[in-house]
């Protein structure tokens, strides 16, 4: 794949700059698939993976945020619990013996938990995550947040649903806000503990792919 800029003596009106013709090639190759393992409690293998959030901390350590979901004619009626794990190599993780987030018992997360994504803070760590509504009508995005992955407290939401066409209200709390438009990129939660946004870091990690939340109408 490549891209080519715009010559100088182009016909759009609206460029001014006088940008020399270079060819960008852009190289998306896969080098190579390896298997990843993940092993963990028998309550844990009797479901299906899904949205994996992976990250390196500072001294090389690997963690994995899973969404694990009922496998097909399972008796369990959530869409998901969150499971947490760790490894030296990226390829065998050793996940928690319970879940880092389970459904419930407030309503607006009772029908399960998604898509995890994760930021490590001078305190500990914060999770964003989907929380489904008891009758699985939609999910808001939540958050928790605690000094480890098996000391989870839920925060509430962080950016509530609104209904089909409506714009979200700007509210006044220490959550991430939307915007009068949409979904502002610029989220600054603040804990209790007066952890402030931009002190947080992620470190990211070759593996599945790392995924942030996304704005949806």
């Amino acid at each position: 794949m490549s891209f080519t800029t715009l010559s100088p003596g182009s016909q759009d009106p609206h460029s001014h700059d006088v940008v020399a013709p270079r060819r960008i090639s852009v190289d998306f190759n896969v080098e190579r698939l390896e298997d990843v393992q993940l092993i963990g409690p028998p309550e844990l293998e009797g479901r299906d993976f899904m949205s994996p959030y992976v990250w390196t901390e500072a001294k090389g350590r690997i963690g994995i945020l899973i969404r694990a979901v009922p496998k097909p004619g399972s008796p369990d009626t959530d869409t998901g619990v969150i499971w947490a794990g760790w490894s030296v190599d990226g390829q065998r993780f050793e996940m928690l013996d319970q879940p880092s987030i389970l459904p419930g018992p407030e309503p607006h997360d009772a029908g399960g938990v998604e898509d995890p994504t994760l930021v490590v803070t001078p305190d500990g760590y914060l999770v964003y995550y989907t929380a489904v509504l008891a009758d699985h009508s939609h999910g808001e995005l939540s958050y928790a947040f605690g000094k480890d992955l098996m000391q989870l407290s839920k925060s509430g939401v962080a950016l509530a649903s609104s209904k089909s066409g409506a714009t979200p209200r700007r509210r006044r709390s220490n959550k991430p806000q939307m915007g009068a438009g949409g979904c502002s990129t610029s989220m600054r939660p603040t804990t209790p503990r007066g952890w402030d946004w931009p002190s947080a870091r992620v470190w990211p990690a070759p593996g599945p792919s790392s995924r942030r939340p996304s704005c949806r109408a």
